[in-house]
This record gives structure tokens, sequence and C-alpha cells, in this order.
């Protein structure tokens, strides 16, 4: 179990870094390496929830989970891995209820942009989530006004995307559904 004396003695793999039971610990695995995330301010953690209630309500069938650890697979298991985690993602039925969900599982991450996040979120997260094979990735940007979302879809050369909106977002994958982005900030 983590203990917060924790000190890194390697590179971690994702097999390691699951292992250490971080939980409720705020970091994500940047190839093998512990990168600790600042406390979410409750502006952003509020349009996440407002962001997951619109998306349960027009897809109730689907799986979204909020603060998942997806193991990125960007490595072989037994080099030093990358772990990431977003703050909402839509996962298949067969990803588990627990523990480190793979890539391979995921089917939409959705980044809220943080102050001082934009970039990891807009160039390093975009690489590595491309990457990783995930279909759908969105960046959600709260501290812009008005609010805006950036949505974009992997093809055989990365991310593309049509800029971002703002007002309502309509998506057509990896669900058909229209989010009123203003109603995520209050």
């Amino acid at each position: 179990m983590w203990d917060s004396n924790f000190q890194p003695s390697h590179f971690y793999t994702a097999a390691e870094y699951a292992a250490l039971g971080v939980g409720e610990q705020q970091y994500e695995l940047q190839e093998g390496a512990f990168m600790l995330l600042p406390g979410a301010p409750p502006e952003r953690m509020n349009a996440v929830m407002a962001l997951a209630i619109q998306l349960r309500v027009q897809e109730p069938q689907a799986r979204f989970v909020a603060g998942a650890e997806v193991d990125l697979e960007l490595a072989d298991a037994s080099a030093p891995g990358t772990v990431r985690r977003p703050d909402l993602v839509a996962v298949s039925a067969k990803a588990p209820e627990t523990g480190l969900v793979k890539a391979a599982d995921v089917r939409l991450v959705i980044e809220v942009v943080a102050p001082g996040s934009a970039r990891t979120a807009n160039v390093v997260k975009r690489r590595e989530y491309a990457d990783a094979g995930i279909p759908h990735y969105w960046i959600l940007d709260v501290t812009s006004t008005p609010v805006s979302l950036l949505a974009c879809e992997l093809n055989e050369s990365g991310y593309v995307d049509n800029g971002p909106v703002t007002g309502r977002f309509t998506a057509t994958g990896p669900y058909s559904l229209t989010i009123d982005l203003a109603a995520l900030v209050r």
C-alpha cells in the first residue's frame, strides 16, 4: 500500500505503479517517473461532474468513469510505463470496474484544462493518447470565456479536429449527443 514517505527507487512499469495502490493520491506515471498532480479546484471538479451528468443522461448505457487510472501501454510491459489519470473516460464493457484501465478499453478521454495545464493537455497528452490508440479525445477549457471544447478524433496520422466549439457541442463519436458547455460552469 502507498506510504506518504515512499521514495521511488527506479523507473516504474505500469504494473509496479498499480501494485503500489496510490489510489486517492494524485499521481500519474510518465515514462516510469512519478508526477505529482496539483489538487483540482472546486470549479474544475464541478465542471467534470456537470459534464458527467449530461453524458450519462444522454448515453445511459455507456460507462463513464471519473479519475480512472489509464495504462497507455506505450511501452513493453517490462519497460517504464505511462499511466494517466484523465478527468473523465468512457470505457468499454470489458474494462475492469476497479484498478488500472488499459488504453485498449478506452473509447473517449476528456481532460479539463486547469490554469497551467493547457500545454500538457493540448500537446503532451494529445500525442500520448493518440499514440495509445484512444479513438476520441476531448479537451474542455473552463478557464476560457466562453467555455470551449476541442474534440479530437483519431485517424492514421494522429488526432484531427475542427477547432474549439463554444455554446453547444454536438458529437457524432463515440456517441451522438449534445453538450451545453455554458451549463458546465456557474
